[in-house]
């Protein structure tokens, strides 16, 4: 089985790095997995100076919580005409960390297996190899779409019954907030469906390098690279602040906008060596939803983050000016004076910078995620399993957290 997965991860990471450096590291994934441990609290990062390892992803060692091996069978990537035209990221995020945790075990045949792993923006529900409506009470659904589910929204004949998502053996959605232009009010519908739960995105251990940038040998104050559009007016206006930031403060060493034109599909090394060499990094969540890669592809470089502020609940959290610096995105004021005081205080924004790095290794890997996943479920099947941080936990945060009336529709 490996063989096939880990074919498929040298795919991947053509899609992202270089060639070279991604091939050494698919081949020793089954190695690091098998280096893994559940139940396992993860390293001490307590003492920073593990950033001095040589081989990041394997010195510092996620926490995890599964007690049980399930037997998981993940549902290939088959959108239109047999193309992966979406969802191509997260699909091999989820694949890595399926085949990183200990307690996964792959097989090759939907019947062999305990759990049913589908990803309905990568394979869409009709072209599906796992469409059987037979299998829902043990499919696990991976919903990272921007807007309401397709799922949710079907009411042709081939897909009758998919409404009813309390059948799922588990269903995690991303994009969870009510956000419109850019400021996170409120959580969707979903909030009053208990088995609907908080889905976030983690760093891939094919972002990390096995170096750690030292902070003091980055060569640029600060780094913008959001796109943004009429249509995503957030972002424009982020990189827009950013730009005039740099020219009012006389700086030549910082990149506000784009680098090139990579897509979703392929993220390259021009992209990934800026963001190694940042000291600060300044990003935002897109207007119309919460969550994307480039928050933890930013914390997967050890620079010091800047993003604006989130509802959707995760476990261990990043907390602001421990982990990262929390910015309004209206308050081109509160940016600015940010960005001066941290630039003004190297040492803080170096302490907070390795702060965020280490607490993304430990709690926000691709491992990590699936641990989230699986001890939700564990814990759904086995009522007298003790995990802590499941779905049904992050849900009752949001619930906690919630001050606006939850919207009716979607």
């Amino acid at each position: 089985m490996y063989s096939n997965m880990g074919y498929l991860s040298l795919i991947a990471c053509i899609f992202y790095i270089s060639f070279i450096s991604c091939l050494a590291k698919t081949l020793h994934v089954k190695n690091e997995e098998k280096k893994l441990i559940s139940p396992y609290n993860g390293t001490d990062i307590s003492d920073s100076s593990i950033i001095n390892c040589h081989n990041q992803t394997s010195c510092i060692k996620p926490q995890l919580q599964l007690s049980k091996i399930f037997n998981v069978y993940f549902c290939k990537a088959i959108p239109p005409n047999s193309k992966i035209r979406y969802g191509i990221r997260f699909y091999y995020l989820i694949e890595e960390g399926l085949m990183r945790h200990p307690k996964i075990n792959l097989v090759k045949r939907k019947d062999e297996a305990e759990v049913i792993v589908y990803l309905p923006f990568s394979s869409y529900w009709e072209f599906s190899e796992c469409n059987d409506l037979k299998d829902k009470n043990k499919t696990i659904v991976l919903d990272e779409e921007d807007k309401a589910s397709r799922l949710f929204n079907r009411t042709t004949n081939v897909t009758t019954g998919l409404r009813s998502d309390s059948d799922w053996l588990g269903y995690f959605k991303r994009s969870y907030t009510h956000r419109p232009s850019g400021k996170s009010i409120g959580y969707m519908p979903y909030l009053s469906n208990p088995e609907v739960h908080p889905l976030t995105y983690t760093i891939a251990d094919n972002y990390v390098r096995n170096y750690y940038n030292n902070y003091d040998n980055r060569t640029h104050a600060f780094v913008c690279t959001l796109r943004g559009s009429p249509k995503d007016t957030t972002r424009l206006r982020v990189k827009q602040w950013s730009a005039q930031y740099g020219s009012s403060r006389g700086l030549s060493n910082y990149v506000a906008g784009e680098i090139n034109r990579s897509n979703r599909d392929k993220v390259d090394s021009d992209y990934f060596s800026l963001l190694y060499n940042a000291k600060i990094i300044v990003t935002t969540n897109p207007t119309g939803y919460e969550g994307d890669y480039r928050l933890m592809e930013s914390f997967a470089s050890g620079a010091l983050i800047f993003v604006d502020k989130m509802l959707v609940p995760r476990p261990n959290p990043f907390i602001d000016k421990v982990h990262v610096v929390y910015y309004d995105n209206y308050n081109k004021s509160d940016l600015f004076s940010k960005l001066d005081y941290y630039r003004q205080h190297p040492e803080i924004a170096k302490k907070i910078a390795i702060s965020g790095y280490l607490h993304a290794m430990k709690y926000h890997r691709t491992s990590t995620l699936i641990d989230y996943v699986f001890r939700t479920v564990h814990g759904k099947l086995d009522p007298t399993q003790k995990y802590f941080n499941t779905g049904y936990d992050m849900r009752l945060a949001a619930i906690n957290n919630a001050k606006l009336k939850i919207p009716e529709s979607f």
